[in-house]
């Protein structure tokens, strides 16, 4: 509280500074004087009393010459302890040659009640001085405060309607303006019971141009259930405020001209057995700081506070408490009070603060939520099977403070357990469906599922049968292969083979029931697009774990040349396991997705949504808002199905789909959304030619392949893509400035290689493809050096010989197996990491010369190559 205080004299002394000299913005060409001394009002200026029932504000700026107040008394108002109207009225000017007359009207079940005001007086000053009219009018600046005391014509008018109405018109002889900056009433009731609520009305004009202090004697509380605060001020700028030199903070508030209604709760800046001190700071206006209060009410509703506070998490299961790895937990927490204030809530696991909240709660229950957002890991260190009811647990206490102290506190024990659908692969780094591809097309998609269900040790063997129009190219094509039961499951589950084409696997997706279980549902997808065909397509599945392996899912797309349709796809892949089984808690299972996509000139759209064993019982739909309970249309449990739902009313570029678990289990897998543009105007295309001469090249030697793209007139078409198929790899390279597009050859073993070239076509151009390009590669020519003359002693027993074999770029040659055949007698060595080879001669016993043969006898990458060397053998 010191510091407090010292931070308000700070600011207390700046605010004095700045309002030095300062003037009222309404009274600026009236100024008489001005003060920078604090206003302090105290007891003796205001109205208590205490009400069971409650103490209501009700006003109204209209800022007019004429104006209405609307008022309901509270059905359970049973008796009216005091009730209290005001009226200002802005004069215009402090000096005496404004007035104005004012006639006030109020209106009741019971009838009428009409007032007379002359509003007029031959003092004034614009020092904050406050004139009295007559014993209900008071004058201050240029504001006049009118104050009518209608308790007795408001006794027994509960559940009824107050109207209070004022016009203002010119005195004659005054300048006129009579604009009407405030119509209020306070009213005070009793309802009946036994509650008890003190209360304190302030109705004083008071006048700053640096701060004012009210102060309220509740120093005969000890304890408040309640307390709030309201105050009006008839000023353009609002003020700060403090409660017993704390600043006010959350204000209702309302503004209008020179009109600032606030109200607080301020239980919180309840200071016991003490009075209690409203201070409002003036802030500066354009005229400097001028601020004016005319109404405060202050009501307390004294007791003891108390307070109970309980948890539980998102779900039960047989009254124990469950949450769940891999995820956030959501805890439901219940307080309830007798005491209105700001509370602090927080949430500890295993005495460890997870979260914190600050929350005002109203004399009631109040209910929140609080997550903890540990992710635990899905894994044998946070789950079991429970075996005897022995579940890891996390210990959860939640706490209710007020002011820093410990009110109530309440534990549980929650159970870890893991069900396969929270939107996350077990074991693998993906969470729900990821972006898989994003591509524009000219034709369509295609979407074949084939095969029967293969459990246990079964293989299976799908056909699809594909008919493209000769003007028609594959894009992507794609082959689904969803399965469960997996064990120690990857994407090397299966052996499988296309068209006898062994594909590459593009994505894998895997999930689980539960930690402890070794069965494993998944998603594989292989990329088939170099090996798809027209007519028949074979996929031979063989596995190499006894899973069961659902149908599988053909998808492939294609351009159609001269095609005005463009249509943009969108593929998420994933496989997420829904279930109720395995933990036995019954969390609402669902997988929620958002597609992302480009939504502009759409002319329509459609999502297609896959599940395996998603029979129409199992699960819902909900597609941007639109729930559909039979989505998959089947009452089989062993198939692939596919929901196909048009979006084209709701798509949007985040596109919100949940999958949503009714009873049993399934696979979610891939979604997709295809969208078919507007149509554009067709664009002629150019013809185009492709030409690559063949290359022939020897082992080891850099060679390029050089394709040149041209249109129908020989003209180069520069800052294309071009796809070359080499030896089973492919490559893109773009063509440069002469058209070219340039493959740096690899470093192929010698044979002969056909070539594929392809161009796909883009705005301007036509696809062109060429398959009569060839790269031979040769075998390369080898070298041996070494001595072709030698001489030898008969007596050296082992007689050595050396060459040594390098290749076509004069590297060593090493491990290289060579031949020498003297004699009739074949010697064998093998050439060192330098290329070197040394034959041990043993057989030249006697004397005289003899022709040797040595030889390299090539290998499929090197030609074969001869030495001859004559030896001599000499005593």
């Amino acid at each position: 509280m010191k510091n407090k205080s010292l931070i308000f004299s700070i600011f207390l002394v700046f605010i004095i500074v700045l309002s030095v000299s300062a003037i009222s913005a309404q009274d600026v060409n009236d100024t008489i004087s001005t003060t920078d001394e604090e206003t302090v009002i105290g007891d003796a200026e205001q109205v208590s009393g205490t009400v069971s029932g409650d103490v209501d504000v009700a006003t109204e700026n209209p800022w007019n010459t004429t104006g209405e107040l609307s008022y309901d008394i509270p059905a359970d108002a049973k008796t009216i302890k005091s009730a209290d109207v005001y009226v200002n009225v802005y004069g215009g000017s402090a000096k005496n040659t404004h007035g104005a007359n004012a006639n006030i009207s109020i209106s009741t079940a019971n009838g009428n009640e009409s007032y007379s005001e002359s509003l007029w007086t031959e003092d004034g000053s614009a020092d904050g001085t406050v004139y009295t009219l007559n014993n209900h009018t008071t004058k201050c600046y240029s504001d006049y405060m009118i104050h009518y005391d209608v308790t007795s014509l408001l006794n027994g008018l509960n559940g009824t309607n107050l109207k209070i109405k004022v016009d203002t018109f010119k005195m004659e002889n005054k300048t006129f303006d009579g604009r009407i900056k405030l119509m209020g009433l306070v009213l005070a009731y009793d309802d009946g019971d036994n509650d008890i609520v003190n209360y304190w009305v302030n109705d004083n004009q008071i006048w700053t141009n640096s701060n004012t202090t009210l102060i309220f004697d509740t120093s005969a509380l000890t304890e408040v259930l309640d307390m709030s605060l309201t105050n009006i001020a008839l000023s353009s700028q609002d003020a700060t405020y403090l409660l017993n030199g704390e600043f006010l903070t959350d204000a209702e508030h309302k503004s209008g001209n020179y009109y600032q209604y606030n109200k607080w709760n301020i239980a919180d800046y309840f200071n016991s057995s003490k009075k209690t001190e409203f201070t409002a700071i003036g802030t500066a206006g354009s005229y400097g700081v001028s601020y004016k209060n005319v109404l405060s009410v202050l009501t307390a509703k004294p007791g003891v506070v108390q307070a109970s506070v309980s948890l539980a998490s998102e779900r039960k299961n047989s009254n124990l408490d469950i949450i769940y790895p891999g995820t956030f937990n959501q805890f439901t927490i219940n307080v309830n009070t007798n005491k209105n204030g700001k509370y602090v809530i927080r949430l500890l696991a295993d005495g460890n603060v997870v979260n914190s909240t600050e929350v005002y709660i109203n004399s009631s229950s109040k209910k929140i939520t609080l997550m903890d957002e540990t992710v635990r890991p899905v894994d044998n260190t946070t789950v079991s099977t429970g075996a005897g009811g022995s579940y890891n647990k996390v210990n959860y206490t939640v706490q209710l403070f007020l002011k820093d102290e410990l009110l109530n506190e309440s534990s549980i024990n929650a159970a870890i357990l893991y069900n396969g659908y929270l939107s996350k692969d077990y074991a693998y780094p993906n969470t729900g469906l990821e972006s898989f591809l994003n591509v524009t097309i000219s034709g369509d998609i295609v979407i074949d599922v084939a095969g029967a269900y293969a459990s246990g040790t079964n293989n299976r063997v799908d056909t699809w049968n594909v008919a493209l129009t000769n003007d028609s190219t594959i894009v992507k094509a794609f082959v689904y292969a969803p399965y469960c039961y997996g064990g120690a499951d990857d994407e090397n589950l299966y052996n499988v083979t296309f068209n006898g084409v062994k594909p590459s696997v593009v994505s894998f997706s895997r999930d689980q029931a539960n930690i402890v279980s070794t069965s494993g549902y998944g998603l594989i997808v292989y990329d088939v697009t170099d090996s798809i065909k027209d007519g028949e397509n074979t996929f031979v599945l063989n596995k190499t774990h006894s899973t069961g392996a659902y149908p599988s899912i053909l998808i492939y797309l294609y351009n159609t040349t001269g095609s005005p349709i463009i249509k943009n796809v969108y593929i998420y892949n994933g496989a997420d396991l829904v279930g109720m089984t395995g933990n036995g808690a019954n969390r609402p299972i669902s997988v929620d997705s958002v597609l992302k996509i480009d939504s502009s000139d759409v002319a329509s759209a459609v999502a297609y949504i896959f599940g395996a064993g998603a029979k129409d019982d199992r699960a819902s739909i909900v597609v941007n808002g639109e729930k559909d309970d039979d989505a998959w249309n089947t009452n089989l449990s062993d198939q692939v199905n596919v929901y196909a739902k048009d979006i084209s009313k709701t798509v949007k570029n985040n596109n919100e789909i949940s999958i949503i678990l009714n009873n049993n289990m399934f696979t979610a897998l891939q979604q997709i959304v295809v969208l078919t543009k507007k149509e554009t105007p067709v664009v002629v295309k150019n013809e185009t030619e492709i030409t690559a001469p063949s290359v022939t090249k020897v082992y080891n030697v850099a060679k390029n392949l050089v394709v040149t793209l041209k249109d129908v007139n020989g003209k180069v078409i520069s800052g294309a893509k071009v796809i070359i198929t080499l030896n089973g790899k492919t490559y893109t390279k773009p063509t440069n400035a002469k058209g070219q597009a340039i493959l740096d050859l690899p470093n192929l073993a010698p044979k002969n290689y056909k070539v594929s070239v392809k161009f796909a076509g883009d705005s301007k151009y036509k696809a062109s493809n060429l398959s009569t390009a060839k790269v031979v590669v040769k075998k390369a020519n080898p070298k041996m050096s070494g001595k072709t003359k030698v001489t030898y002693k008969v007596k050296t027993k082992t007689k050595k010989y050396a060459i040594v074999l390098k290749n076509n770029k004069k590297q060593a040659m090493k491990k290289v197996k060579v031949t020498l055949k003297v004699k009739g007698k074949t010697y064998k060595a093998t050439t060192n990491a330098k290329g070197k080879a040394v034959f041990k001669i043993t057989k030249l016993t006697k004397k005289g010369k003899y022709t040797a043969k040595v030889r390299f006898a090539g290998n499929k990458y090197y030609s074969a190559l001869n030495k001859t060397v004559k030896i001599t053998v000499k005593k």
